[in-house]
């Protein structure tokens, strides 16, 4: 897995539009996901011709693309040739394995292929090569693929694994996948086509890990530019770089995917989302990484196309359980009889994303269904709120503020956040209904961090951009210094380092439950939706697009630009 959070997949965040930094390291949280890519055909010599990358001339700037109306007919039938137009930030190095941007890491994903992908489930599937584990998940052999090649030609060899781990052992804590093998003791080259890896100790989920890509010892091992012209084994191969200017991928021949129908990519550098935004708004580029604000706004900017998925931003409402009332049981349940999950989510993000009842993705295989035990009930909620008040009373447990004066209870959220404004609107009035006095407080981005971190609130409206291997430790278990909330349970914890330690698929899968049903019973955390994202496209882009949560272009091979 990398740090990537579709951002890369194993980042951390708090508010809408902002990462806090990645995971902690003691509990290697680790987010993966990448986007972009290109296709492209070129000449013998193409790749030869731009490979000075000291000072090259600068890339012509783009000319934007006529964009067809609405009512234009869109293609069905797929049409070879053309260029995609993507963005990405200015790349220190094109080494996939040393990379720190994501952005950049979108694209490297089109030239370097991992060693496994995930199913519609969100299961680990063999890609570039199977996965035999060990009956005590203490080591795999890991098989390269026949058709394996570099797109020099170079059969790709358990030597290039070997070369790959020794590299992300040695990475800058800040590459993408510098904590995928932290748990590798050692490997063995077995053969030209297999190595085993052994662990240093066996955990749950450690097939994840083994999501990174494959890097050619013969070329990155030569030092040089040779980071900066690299030889992958994707869909997509590198065809010249222009320092600062753009990058330019081509169809790889020895890709063991299917022939894309788009024959280049072009890659124009930018320094920020924004310009991404404007870029495309100009038609320089095709495509752009939406969230829901932009999705409206370019309904009436210009006629584009949706290409949506469900992402790993998982929204909940949280507690301070150093405050007396938020820590009480009954007060939290009855907040969550009292809301309508499913109704709040339908009305406040209009159908982008999907309701769930856990912090796991509701398309993963882990995903427990069951785990829902104080479901919308608008009578018990009455019955749960006179408990409350009771015990408000009885406990003397009303806030207060510096000065002793009882105040009405708040729910935290940042104000660029117009999702969650509504969300603690639509909460507020309808525990003011149940006779809890609450308020809530919209404040900005960096005041809403500072005062999470600090324990200043009572509740808040936040989220996660979660890890497709699910180790919630960061969030739940006392001892980590991200357990913002202040939640401490033995019983949980131990529940989370059975998770953990779990080596077999079954095993694993019962720890997760298990931690799926504590936390519906206990309510730590109210869990509220995991959030969708999308591709924004100019209609010039037809085909099958299904971008995903570890990848936006997956099926790349299957786009076309309409001539």
């Amino acid at each position: 897995m990398s740090k990537l959070s579709f951002d890369f997949m194993f980042g951390f965040y708090v508010l809408e539009g902002t990462f806090v930094k990645n995971m902690l390291k003691i509990l290697k949280i680790i987010g993966f996901v990448l986007f972009g890519g290109l296709l492209a055909a070129c000449d013998a010599n193409f790749a030869q011709t731009a490979m000075a990358v000291s000072e090259p001339q600068p890339a012509a700037t783009p000319e934007p693309r006529i964009m067809p109306m609405l009512d234009e007919i869109i293609e069905d039938t797929p049409t070879v040739g053309g260029t995609l137009r993507l963005s990405m930030r200015t790349p220190v190095t094109l080494n996939p394995i040393l990379n720190e941007d994501v952005t950049v890491a979108r694209v490297l994903q089109l030239m370097f292929e991992p060693l496994v992908n995930f199913d519609d489930r969100l299961q680990v599937v063999p890609n570039l090569a199977s996965l035999e584990f060990a009956f005590n998940g203490a080591n795999v052999i890991v098989t390269l693929r026949e058709d394996a090649f570099w797109s020099d030609g170079t059969p790709i060899t358990s030597d290039d694994i070997a070369f790959t781990i020794d590299t992300m052992k040695n990475a800058s804590e800040t590459a993408i996948y510098s904590q995928n093998a932290e748990n590798f003791a050692y490997y063995e080259i077995l053969n030209a086509r297999e190595i085993r890896i052994v662990f240093n100790s066996a955990r749950g989920g450690e097939v994840y890990w083994l999501n990174f890509p494959v890097i050619p010892r013969h070329h990155f091992a030569s030092g040089g530019n040779a980071h900066m012209m690299p030889v992958g084994n994707g869909p997509f191969m590198f065809g010249a770089y222009f320092h600062r200017e753009s990058l330019v991928l081509v169809q790889n021949p020895y890709t063991f995917r299917s022939r894309p129908f788009i024959d280049e990519i072009q890659i124009i550098i930018t320094p920020d989302a924004a310009t991404d935004i404007h870029a495309f708004d100009r038609g320089l580029v095709d495509i752009f990484l939406a969230e829901i604000p932009e999705w409206a706004r370019h309904h009436s900017v210009k006629p584009v196309h949706f290409a949506e998925y469900l992402s790993k931003r998982y929204e909940f409402i949280g507690f301070n359980f150093e405050r007396a009332l938020p820590a009480l049981p009954q007060f939290r349940q009855t907040l969550a009889h009292a809301i309508n999950v499913e109704t709040l989510v339908s009305d406040v993000f209009l159908a982008h994303a999907v309701p769930t009842v856990s912090p796991i993705h509701p398309h993963s295989w882990l995903y427990e269904p069951a785990a829902q035990i104080f479901s919308h009930n608008p009578e018990q909620a009455q019955h749960m709120a006179r408990e409350t008040l009771t015990a408000i009373v009885t406990q003397n447990l009303w806030p207060t503020t510096e000065a002793g004066e009882r105040r009405p209870l708040t729910i935290l959220v940042n104000q660029e956040n117009v999702e969650r404004l509504r969300l603690a609107n639509i909460i507020t009035a309808q525990l003011n209904q149940l006779g809890i006095s609450t308020a809530v407080e919209s404040v900005p981005f960096a005041d809403y961090r500072w005062r999470l971190e600090n324990g200043y609130f009572d509740l808040f409206i936040g989220g996660y951009n979660l890890a497709l291997q699910p180790d919630l430790r960061f969030a739940f278990h006392s001892e980590s210094p991200q357990n913002i909330i202040s939640y401490h349970s033995q019983t949980l914890d131990n529940l989370l380092d059975v998770a953990a330690m779990s080596p077999t698929d079954s095993q694993f899968e019962r720890a997760i439950s298990d931690v799926q049903m504590y936390l519906a019973n206990e309510l730590p955390v109210i869990s509220l939706a995991f959030r969708h994202q999308a591709i924004v496209a100019s209609l010039s882009v037809q085909g099958n697009i299904l971008p995903n949560v570890y990848n936006l272009f997956a099926n790349i091979e299957e786009w076309f630009i309409a001539q």
